[in-house]
């Protein structure tokens, strides 16, 4: 009887101990690592001394004294940093044979190893290893309470998709310079590398171009914004709305996000979503006027949806125009890809315009099929500004409304309406980037649940709400697509459109926690997929939120609305 109370004691004594260790057994690490080896055991990382060997890059340096001095903040215990390899603490060095963006992270009692053969594994490792503490690693407080252990494990890790992006819309709303710094630095914790950078619409020029002025003086600033789903003329909140960039600025995010091994990608729409530059310079339409409003010269426009409104191609001083603002944009922009657009362009202006049918005509183009000869003049402005661009060294991208089998096989393709036009791409030859509507949209309503919920474009449409749930699900490979059409699929995108998004809160709100399952589409190998461990994970990243000032979405909670219900506008529907 004794030694049956002895036990008990041992027990009641050792089970928080248990219970601590069951805890570290299951990593909250969103995305998830590709391979997870756990082992008994955990290192004291508190105060631990960090050596960094061999590492030959400045961004990785860089990367790596920021988590020294978060670590040592939040731990309230300074961790020294050295040059050199040790046989203790924390070594982060450079191996050559782990695959560019991959990682392996070795934990052990006395020592934790961190190996990549570039920066952005060595940065993606410290994601990870950031995920493996307290959220207070997030903070600016200090919290020495709190458990600064890390379980010991292997991790060997890479990336699944080469492209994992994120689209934000800084035209429909304009968002400040650090607004967009923290929506990078959300972006960096999941491990996304490309941020998609809408800066051109109908609503708003948002990028200086010291060329042509009046883009920014005009273009940047409409009168009005449309009040909720009332797209008449009339509806209006009564307020100017507008912003731009300087140069300066840009150069100052570009390099923001290369230190977060971030790539931008900056889009300039084309042909059409341009009437923001057509009341600027007037003279990049057919007409010089608006089709759509007849008689009324351009003005940027304050409703959402389509215009009718699009650059005429026919006029040199067009392409004169396009070449000029692309010029500056790839002195600003160091990345491969240029988007140039090319969705939702109506061809009625081309239609109706003398010059345009006679360039169509000059160009010997033809209707074929269910392809217009005037969807052919769109392919060959889209080649123009492609081989402009190669002759640059970039590459374009374009929405798929540029696919036609006209298209040169060197563009990529961003599949945004049905997955079928994405298929058809890439089974000719195109590479292609994933973000359908129905799957990746994270404008769209997050819940079916709409009490408390803001308006957004898809209205009360429960079919049309995506849910945590029904993003996860979404494969980006189908039944359809042979070995080769494949691997040309190089990437996933989620998009946030900001039409009905007005305010910061709201814009974090509908990225979190749903940037949590794009990141783990674009990250994971399928068999890695879990929908029970993503949300089992969540609770620690509303934590990190939280410590980051980042406001989130408990739609996955069955609970709607943000703390507050504090909405730009009211929801005439609810």
């Amino acid at each position: 009887m004794k030694k049956y109370h002895i036990l008990l004691v041992m027990a009641a004594l050792l089970w928080p101990c248990m219970f601590a260790f069951a805890a570290k057994k299951s990593l909250p690490i969103l995305p998830y690592p590709n391979s997870v080896e756990m082992k008994g055991g955990v290192f004291k990382i508190a105060g631990a001394p960090v050596s960094i060997s061999g590492l030959d890059d400045a961004k990785a340096v860089a990367a790596v004294k920021e988590f020294v001095a978060d670590l040592s903040a939040a731990s309230g215990k300074q961790s020294e940093v050295r040059t050199g390899d040790a046989d203790n603490g924390i070594v982060f060095s450079k191996e050559t044979s782990i695959p560019s963006e991959g990682y392996v992270i070795e934990v052990g009692k006395k020592k934790i190893s961190v190996r990549a053969s570039d920066f952005p594994g060595i940065f993606y490792a410290i994601q990870t290893l950031r995920q493996m503490l307290p959220s207070e690693i997030y903070g600016h407080l200090p919290a020495p309470s709190a458990d600064w252990t890390v379980a010991c494990c292997r991790i060997e890790d890479k990336p699944r998709f080469s492209y994992r992006g994120t689209l934000l819309d800084c035209c429909r709303h304009f968002w400040t310079v650090e607004e967009v710094k923290k929506f990078i630095d959300m972006m960096a914790v999941y491990k996304q590398n490309v941020l998609h950078w809408h800066l051109s619409e109908d609503q708003g020029w948002r990028i200086e171009i010291k060329k042509y002025p009046e883009l920014t003086e005009i273009g940047s600033w409409r009168t009005h914004t449309q009040v909720g789903l009332d797209r008449r003329p009339e509806s209006s909140d009564r307020r100017p709305h507008g912003g731009w960039y300087s140069q300066e600025e840009i150069r100052d995010i570009v390099a923001y996000a290369e230190n977060r091994a971030i790539t931008i990608i900056p889009e300039i729409d084309m042909p059409g979503h341009m009437v923001a530059a057509l009341a600027s310079y007037p003279w990049l339409g057919c007409f010089g006027k608006s089709m759509e409003f007849p008689g009324e010269p351009y003005k940027v426009r304050t409703m959402w949806g389509v215009s009718k409104d699009v650059l005429c191609l026919a006029k040199p001083t067009s392409l004169e125009f396009v070449y000029g603002v692309l010029d500056e944009i790839m002195e600003l922009f160091p990345s491969k890809y240029i988007h140039i657009g090319g969705d939702e362009c109506p061809r009625t202006a081309w239609e109706k315009c003398p010059a345009c049918q006679a360039k169509i005509a000059e160009l010997g183009l033809e209707d074929k099929g269910k392809t217009s000869k005037e969807s052919y003049y769109q392919t060959w402005f889209t080649l123009e500004i492609q081989k402009y661009l190669a002759e640059h060294g970039r590459s374009i991208i374009g929405w798929d409304e540029i696919f036609t089998d006209k298209l040169s096989k060197s563009a990529t393709v961003m599949n945004w309406r049905d997955v079928s036009y994405g298929i058809r791409a890439a089974l000719a030859g195109h590479d292609v980037i994933c973000c359908p509507s129905r799957k990746l949209y994270i404008d769209y309503r997050q819940t079916v649940q709409y009490e408390h919920e803001p308006i957004s474009i898809t209205r009360n449409r429960p079919e049309r709400a995506i849910t945590i749930e029904r993003m996860y699900a979404y494969e980006p490979f189908t039944e359809e697509m042979n070995d080769e059409a494949k691997a040309h699929v190089i990437g996933v995108q989620q998009n946030l459109w900001t039409e009905y998004i007005a305010t910061p809160d709201h814009l974090e709100y509908m990225f979190a926690p749903r940037c949590a399952a794009a990141a783990e589409i674009q990250w994971c190998e399928p068999g890695r997929k879990d929908i029970a461990r993503l949300k089992a994970a969540l609770p620690y990243h509303e934590k990190l939120y939280e410590q980051k000032g980042f406001v989130y979405s408990q739609a996955w909670r069955g609970i709607s609305g943000m703390p507050g219900n504090r909405w730009p506008i009211e929801n005439p529907e609810n």
